[in-house]
């Protein structure tokens, strides 16, 4: 009998703005704030390899293993320049367990461009996101970072 393995796992996203060189805008760069961190939740693995998956609007499903709940989208704001286009991209992530073990994360946002509302308002995104769960992935507490980038388009 093989004793599955329990996850839980935390990613923090790291807000990091780029501006172009050549971009005609005088105005300052968006602004990102991060509001709530993405969680994949806890998850129960055996002997096979597996995925979570966590879309922007925070719905989970695993297949593979087994959902036991605690899964949460990523919510960001940025505020910058009004009816300005930006665009939002995010890195992957290498997930660890602080003892060795890794696991591969990809993540999407809620929208790929936005056009910024007037004033100081702030713009809501989320952030969803699918990790690679190995065969025989040691148990743990996993985190890791991933950058999300706002360019004005």
């Amino acid at each position: 009998m093989v004793k599955p393995g329990l996850y839980s796992a935390l990613v923090a996203g790291a807000a990091l703005l780029a501006v172009p060189a050549h971009a005609q805008n005088p105005r300052r760069a968006p602004r990102v704030e991060a509001a709530t961190p993405l969680s994949f939740g806890k998850i129960a693995a055996g002997t096979l390899a597996g995925t979570v998956t966590v879309s922007p609007d925070g719905a989970q499903s695993c297949t593979g293993v087994r959902c036991l709940g605690g899964a949460r989208a990523a919510q960001f704001t940025i505020t910058g320049a009004k009816d300005y286009l930006v665009a939002i991209t995010l890195s992957p992530a290498t997930l660890s367990n602080g003892q060795g073990a890794t696991m591969p994360a990809s993540f999407v946002a809620s929208s790929a461009t936005m056009v910024l509302r007037p004033g100081n308002n702030k713009n809501p995104f989320t952030v969803g996101g699918t990790l690679r769960i190995a065969a025989r992935q040691p148990e743990g507490s996993y985190a890791g970072t991933y950058m999300v980038t706002v360019d004005y388009l």
